[in-house]
C-alpha cells in the first residue's frame, strides 16, 4: 500500500527543490502546513480504527494531493506544456503501479508459509525489482521530455540509459 506513496512524495520533493531555487518559499510553506493539516485529519480517522491499511492509506492520499498541489503551482510557474505534466505524471503512475504489483504478486505468492522476516525482504527485492522495471518502461516515456533530450545531448553517459530520441 504504502509503495504507491513513493513516486509522488520523491516528485513532490524535487518540486519543493524547485521551488527553493525559485525563492517561492511561500507557496513551498503553505503547501507543506496544508499537508501537515491534512495527514493530521486523515490520521484522527484513520487511527482510531486500528486498521493499518486505513493508516497508510492516508499517507498515500496525502502524498497524492501533495503531488497535485506541487503540480498545479508549478505548472504555473513555470509555464510548462500540459504535454510536459502528462509525460511526467505516466511515468510516476507507471513506477507506482510497476512497483505495486510486483510488492503485491510476491506478498500473494509467499502467504503466510515463511517468517515475516523473510517475507519482508522478498517484498523489498520485489519493490526494487518492481522499481527497475518501471524505469525500464518510463524511459520510452521521459525520452520525449525536453528537460530529458536536453541533458542526453550533454552527457553521453546520461544518454545510454535511453531509447535512440524518436
Amino acid at each position: 500500500m504504502l509503495s504507491w506513496s513513493v513516486g509522488p512524495a520523491y516528485i513532490s520533493h524535487v518540486a519543493g527543490v524547485t521551488l527553493d531555487s525559485l525563492n517561492k518559499l511561500t507557496i513551498k510553506l503553505y503547501i507543506q502546513l496544508s499537508m501537515l493539516v491534512l495527514i493530521i485529519v486523515l490520521l484522527l480517522f484513520a487511527v482510531p480504527t486500528g486498521n493499518v491499511i486505513y493508516i497508510a492509506a492516508a499517507v498515500v492520499a496525502m502524498e497524492w494531493v501533495r503531488l497535485g498541489s506541487m503540480t498545479i503551482k508549478l505548472t504555473r510557474i513555470l509555464r510548462m506544456p500540459f504535454r510536459e505534466v502528462v509525460l511526467i505524471t505516466l511515468c510516476i503512475a507507471i513506477i507506482a503501479i510497476s512497483t505495486s504489483l510486483m510488492i503485491w504478486s510476491v506478498s500473494e505468492l509467499i502467504g503466510s508459509n515463511f517468517t515475516s522476516m523473510i517475507k519482508l525482504g522478498a517484498e523489498i527485492l520485489a519493490g526494487a525489482t518492481g522499481l527497475l522495471l518501471g524505469f525500464l518502461i518510463t524511459r520510452y516515456v521521459a525520452v520525449r521530455l525536453p528537460a530529458v533530450r536536453f541533458l542526453a545531448d550533454r552527457a553521453p553517459i546520461f544518454a545510454k540509459f535511453f531509447p535512440k530520441f524518436a
